[in-house]
Formats: structure tokens, C-alpha cells, sequence
């Protein structure tokens, strides 16, 4: 999309990414810009954008915010198919170089 700048695109992919085990994601607006490296406002701001786009919808569940891609626009099935065909070994480094590298960092953030 070109209406999406590159800090809009990263943040995309982190949702993505963060969305895959639960179908929706919770992260804080202040752990999404630490991990892309980048304000809150920012963060606010293409989190409104993508609502705008209709990319994301939220909801509040018990008070906390739950991000879920709208998967008539981000199709997260492609990535479920392709990772079907990989061996086990490629999923374990693939999740170990992901995760641990900012494991602890994420375990530190209070939601």
C-alpha cells in the first residue's frame, strides 16, 4: 500500500508477527515503539491509520486493548500454508532467532 510509510510497514509486520499465536495482538503502544524503535505518537498514529484502512479493528476485553488484523485485507493463511512446508529444525532456529532476542525485554513490560 502506498499510503503506508516504512515505519507504518514495520509495525504492520511486528502485528503480524505478534498476532499469529493468538489472533490478536496486546501489546502496548509503548512496547510496539520500543521493539520498532520509534515514539508512542507515532505508534498511536498508524495504529489510527490502519483502523482507517481497515488493515486492524480493536476491541477492549476486560479492559485491555486486543489488535486483530482484518484478515479479509491480511490474509495470514499464505504464511500458514508456506510454513507447512519446512522442516522442524528451520522452525525451531526461525522461532529461537525471533523470540529470544527480545524474550526477556517483552517479559520486563508491564501490559
Amino acid at each position: 500500500d502506498k499510503n503506508l510509510t516504512r515505519t507504518d510497514t514495520d509495525l504492520l509486520s511486528l502485528i503480524i508477527s505478534l498476532t499469529l499465536k493468538n489472533d490478536y495482538c496486546f501489546a502496548t503502544n509503548k512496547y510496539l515503539a520500543n521493539y520498532i524503535n520509534t515514539s508512542e505518537r507515532t505508534i498511536s498514529y498508524s495504529l489510527s491509520k490502519f483502523k482507517e484502512l481497515k488493515y486492524i479493528f480493536v476491541k477492549r476485553v476486560n479492559g485491555n486493548r486486543r489488535i486483530y488484523l482484518n484478515k479479509e485485507k491480511i490474509p495470514t493463511r499464505i504464511a500458514d500454508e508456506s510454513a507447512t512446508g519446512c522442516s522442524n529444525d528451520s522452525a525451531i532456529d526461525c522461532d529461537y532467532n525471533i523470540n529470544s532476542k527480545n524474550k526477556i525485554e517483552y517479559n520486563k513490560i508491564k501490559f
